[in-house]
Parts: structure tokens; C-alpha cells; sequence
């Protein structure tokens, strides 16, 4: 019933559910867990509700959760900003279930050290993951795309995009524009050219502020 409510985008349904389910003493899968909290965070409005089933599924004292559920959990808490959650989880699960990551908790969890500022760290789970031999996909180029450019390293960003094109895939706008920013902040204005002439042969739009900003340097040190 609980999952029906959460299909049907009934939270406040689905948590009452919840909450009858604890006085009736009844317990639900985790599973019902983390559908709720993964449509609450949807919307910043729903946030609230998200960390309490976080905090409410941490307590359970038979916390288990499949390797998809596990990812879906650290993704709400990257929305979340709950960082230390997520690295808990990273742990519970290596530590657990006897398997490998997937390419996409791996990915979520470089995203989380990105986004709390830990990019060295979120590079070594780079190398861990590519030495495990996991084949990345488009989300995963995304983020290491940008982390290389966090740190600087915009031809190590480059050659993942290169190897992201041999792979089969095409490069979003938003890896063309972090590439950007990031030759541009060393003031390589021809290697931005480039970049622009390749992203609009392959037909991705680019963000006309940042081709403006462009202009506006170029200008500068013409």
C-alpha cells in the first residue's frame, strides 16, 4: 500500500502509513523507506521529511539495504548535504555485502566528496575505480570531468572527454562549459575557442552568458 502512495506521489499518505506501521508495531522493508524519501527529495520542501526516514532507517536494528537502495539513499543524502551518511553507507556496504560498487555508487560518491569539497579524495575513488576495471558511464565522465577541473587539471579532463567520445558517447553542455571556465581561468582563450568550434559541430548548445563572458576577455587582451 505504502509503495502505491509513493507511485502515486502521496508522501503525506505514505508517511502516515509509516507512522501507523511503528504504533502497530508492524515493520515495513526498507525498500518502502527509501521509495518515500527518494520522491520527498524531489523538492526542496520535502527535504525534511527526507533526513527524518534517513535518521529512521540508521535506527532500525535490521538495517539492510540491497546495493540499488544503498545508492539511492546516499544520492538523497548528497541532496541532503549529509556527507558523513553517505560515507557510512560506503563503508556498510564494502564492508558487508561482499561484492564490488557499481559505477554508479562509485560515481555518487565521488559526487558527494566533490560537493563537500574533499576532491583529492574523490580523485583516489577515481584511480580505486578504474583499477577495479568498472566501465564508466555518461554520469560518471560527467563527474570526473568536473573534478579534474576542480583541481585544476584541465588536460587530465580532457582526456577523459576524449575517451568518453571513443566510448560512444556525446559530451554534455556542462562538460564542455566546466573545460571552458577552467582554460579560461588560466587565460588559454584559444584552447576555449577550440573547445567552443568542437561543442558546436557536435551540436551542443553552449551557455550564451559564458560565450559572452568569453568575448569580453578576448576583448581585453586583444
Amino acid at each position: 500500500m505504502a509503495s502505491g502512495f509513493i507511485r502515486a506521489g502521496e508522501v503525506g499518505l505514505a508517511r502516515k502509513l509509516l507512522k501507523l506501521a511503528r504504533i502497530k508495531q508492524r515493520t515495513l522493508h526498507p525498500s518502502i523507506y527509501v521509495k518515500l524519501m527518494s520522491e520527498a527529495a524531489r523538492t526542496p520542501e520535502g527535504y525534511g521529511l527526507a533526513a527524518a526516514l534517513v535518521d529512521d532507517l540508521g535506527e532500525r536494528p535490521d538495517f539492510d539495504l540491497r546495493p540499488q537502495d544503498c545508492t539511492a539513499v546516499m544520492k538523497v543524502c548528497v541532496k541532503l548535504r549529509r556527507y558523513a551518511v553517505v560515507e557510512s553507507l560506503f563503508s556498510w556496504f564494502r564492508e558487508t555485502s561482499g561484492g564490488s560498487p557499481t559505477v554508479v555508487m562509485y560515481t555518487t560518491v565521488i559526487h558527494s566528496r566533490c560537493r563537500d569539497g574533499r576532491h583529492r579524495e574523490a580523485l583516489a575513488l577515481v584511480w580505486e575505480m578504474e583499477q577495479a576495471k568498472c566501465l564508466l558511464d555518461l554520469p560518471a565522465y560527467r563527474v570526473i570531468v568536473k573534478l579534474c577541473v576542480a583541481l585544476g587539471e584541465q588536460e587530465r579532463a580532457l582526456r577523459y572527454l576524449s575517451r568518453l567520445k571513443e566510448a560512444g558517447f556525446v559530451p554534455t553542455g556542462d562538460m564542455y562549459r566546466n573545460l571552458i571556465e577552467g582554460y579560461a581561468a588560466e587565460g588559454r582563450l584559444a584552447k576555449c575557442r577550440q573547445l567552443i568550434r568542437e561543442a558546436e559541430s557536435a551540436g551542443v548548445k553552449l551557455d550564451r552568458r559564458l560565450l559572452s563572458r568569453l568575448s569580453e576577455i578576448g576583448g581585453r587582451h586583444s
